[in-house]
């Protein structure tokens, strides 16, 4: 075998090794979801699917109905029933939330009528129904919802514990024990934290209430046992929809009392208004609101040719005592 020659001052070149090729990363495997939970107003057809899977578990299994499981909140139109479907267009499951109450506009909603089909290959116990009250949660706060409970059997009180929900008390429902469960929605609390507990402190010592008063609308007034309170509406409100503004600042004020635990006694109302005619609709809601909530309207003040606005300082007899604050917290 003959040799290269060579080069002078050249270096003798490195035998070829071969290098393995790299190893390409396995692609990776993507499993969709074996079920999807769609709203039923887009699925209309499926109802009658639900209905069945309603009617075996709560008439012929479970037998808390006699004949059927419907009620009148299958025929509210504010009612909202949501599915649990396969890829194959199989209903899986479905649950409802509705109004609790007959006024929808209150804020309370509640779901109802869960219910699931039998085990489906590859997919966990539990993960149906997880999916479906966690949807029914989503729905309930997009709703503007202030509550949200549900009247649970007591075997599936761990089951909603485990996805947040708060067990408040014992209950009975088609003659079977069950829980009252709620699903926390804090809105409130953190309208009230970022509005109220300023109070105190932006008036310090000028705040003429029981020693460790935090602040609120409604307060007792020192020496006496009237409860005085004072509420606003805004006035883009005021400016929008004049006669539901009037209303509502009776409502808030009435509710402010009746959180005191006071018996109303009369309100005033600071109002400013365009005109004549914007003040004339402005009060006949207040006067609608001074009707529904008892709450006499004694007099107050008015400014035309000004911005719209509407304030409604009460007075009220307390109808129990308000206790002292404890450890330095307010009473509420």
């Amino acid at each position: 075998m003959s040799r290269t020659a060579l080069a002078p001052g050249r270096a003798r070149p490195e035998p070829a090794v071969a290098t393995p090729a790299r190893a390409q990363p396995e692609p990776a495997v993507v499993r969709a979801a074996p079920f999807r939970v769609v709203r039923a107003d887009r699925a209309p057809a499926m109802l009658e699917d639900f209905g069945r899977l309603r009617r075996r578990a709560f008439v012929e299994e479970q037998r808390l109905f006699a004949h059927h499981d419907t009620d009148e909140f299958d025929a509210d139109p504010h009612t909202q029933t949501l599915l649990a479907v396969g890829h194959d267009g199989t209903v899986l499951g479905g649950v409802r939330l509705h109004p609790a109450t007959d006024d929808p506009h209150l804020g309370w909603w509640r779901g109802s009528r869960l219910v699931c089909s039998r085990a489906l290959p590859g997919v966990p116990r539990g993960a149906i129904g997880g999916a479906l009250v966690r949807a029914a949660c989503e729905a309930a706060l997009a709703g503007g919802a202030l509550r949200f409970d549900a009247h649970v059997q007591e075997r599936y009180r761990a089951f909603f514990v485990r996805l947040g929900w708060e067990d408040v008390r014992a209950i009975e429902v088609a003659g079977a024990p069950h829980r009252l469960m709620r699903f926390a929605i804090d809105r409130i609390a953190h309208l009230a934290a970022a509005t109220k507990t300023p109070i105190a402190r932006l008036l310090g010592d000028d705040l003429g209430t029981p020693a460790g008063w935090l602040g609120d609308d409604g307060v007792p007034v020192l020496g006496t046992d009237v409860v005085a309170c004072t509420d606003a509406v805004t006035p883009a409100m005021v400016e929008d929809d004049p006669e539901w503004a009037g209303w509502c600042g009776m409502l808030v004020t009435a509710h402010d009392l009746s959180a005191m635990g006071a018996a109303p006694v009369g309100a005033l109302d600071a109002l400013g208004a365009r005109d004549e005619a914007h003040a004339q609709r402005i009060l006949k809601g207040l006067h609608r609101g001074a009707r529904a909530f008892s709450l006499p309207l004694l007099g107050g003040h008015l400014q035309l040719a000004s911005p719209a606005r509407s304030a409604s300082p009460a007075w009220a007899a307390p109808s129990t005592p308000s206790p002292p604050p404890v450890d330095g917290q307010a009473t509420r």
